[in-house]
């Protein structure tokens, strides 16, 4: 089913991995989805979010309140959780539904508006938006949008290799957690870009996105 979405839902997919890793948590919830559609601002399912009267900031604090990290600090990459499976298809259904080809963000922001009791759904109807707004949203969006065209066959990501035991071990006993952070991150950045190993570049990504990277952001080094 991972061809079958757009560039940009790829992209979030792939960010709430991220989202995940910097709350350390140690699974993807449908809430790091939702997180990673706003964090990435440029796509569908944020200018249908705005036309609704929502605004990402909105999005942000009222999904920090159901959002507490779990300080997971396995090795082990974040996998998705059923909640968040069962996302990407409605999604599917979603973009059936509308007789879309592609599942698109539009498509994932629907299926996170689902469901009374699940956090997303929540947090948006917290916000005045419920499911039936979200549809009309997405409906009156491709009214003047054509869905995303895909310029260019992006290949099935690949998950890095598992972290064998012993190195886990060794990178447990002698590498902070937040360290260990930066090297996940890492590791879904190079995901990202569809790259079979961590290189220096990655490195310097995760880095940047670290809140306590001070020194790549011009700032001196605190010691002690």
């Amino acid at each position: 089913m991972w061809q079958l979405f757009t560039a940009q839902a790829r992209r979030i997919i792939l960010l709430a991995q991220t989202q995940a890793i910097e709350l350390k948590s140690s699974s993807v919830a449908p809430e790091h989805l939702l997180l990673a559609i706003i964090c990435e601002a440029n796509n569908e399912a944020v200018e249908i979010l705005h036309n609704l009267g929502i605004s990402l900031e909105q999005i942000l604090a009222e999904i920090q309140q159901d959002l507490e990290p779990e300080n997971a600090t396995s090795m082990v990459e974040p996998q998705l959780t059923p909640k968040t499976k069962r996302v990407l298809e409605l999604a599917a259904d979603d973009a059936r539904r509308i007789g879309h080809d592609t599942i698109s963000t539009a498509n994932i922001l629907t299926a996170l508006a689902m469901g009374d009791r699940e956090t997303t759904s929540k947090v948006l109807k917290r916000l005045g938006v419920d499911l039936a707004q979200i549809r009309q949203g997405v409906k009156e969006y491709f009214e003047t949008h054509s869905p995303e065209a895909e310029e260019e066959v992006i290949p099935e990501r690949t998950s890095l290799p598992e972290i064998p035991p012993h190195v886990a071990e060794f990178m447990n006993q002698f590498f902070s957690e937040e360290v260990r952070t930066v090297i996940l991150a890492a590791a879904i950045e190079a995901n990202v870009a569809h790259h079979k190993s961590i290189g220096i570049d990655h490195l310097i990504l995760a880095l940047l996105r670290a809140e306590d990277a001070d020194v790549l952001r011009g700032k001196p080094l605190r010691f002690g």
